[in-house]
């Protein structure tokens, strides 16, 4: 049985150091609403989406049938769901950059100097 996709953000360890680090220079809001979608790090008009790698079927791991055995949802309805919110926050005026838990453990200097690069 499907789980809807909520609203709520539950946060990884990994996304909460990312953007530990994040607020050492940049105050932002976490846990943003913008409509019915969550956003994990907004701060002007520009979003930080983290990306686990299993809940969000990172396409470098994950084919499309891959299924998350906890909600149900195949890898190609999780990239649909991701696409459609970020289209979502773009048409409402938010830039959003996407950073996958796999990047950010394999190279996580790189991964915070493109998001500051992003964000100032």
């Amino acid at each position: 049985m499907k789980n809807n996709f909520v609203n709520g953000i539950q946060s990884s360890g990994t996304a909460n150091k990312l953007f530990s680090i994040i607020e050492k220079q940049i105050v932002g809001q976490r846990e943003f609403i913008l409509g019915k979608y969550a956003f994990d790090f907004v701060y002007n008009n520009k979003i930080i989406e983290f990306n686990g790698d299993y809940w969000h079927a990172n396409p470098k791991i994950y084919d499309k049938t891959f299924i998350n055995k906890t909600n149900g949802y195949t890898a190609k309805e999780i990239w649909k769901h991701d696409k459609d919110k970020i289209k979502y926050a773009k048409n409402h005026g938010y830039d959003v950059y996407t950073v996958w838990e796999s990047d950010f453990k394999n190279d996580y200097e790189m991964v915070i100097k493109k998001c500051m690069d992003f964000l100032t």
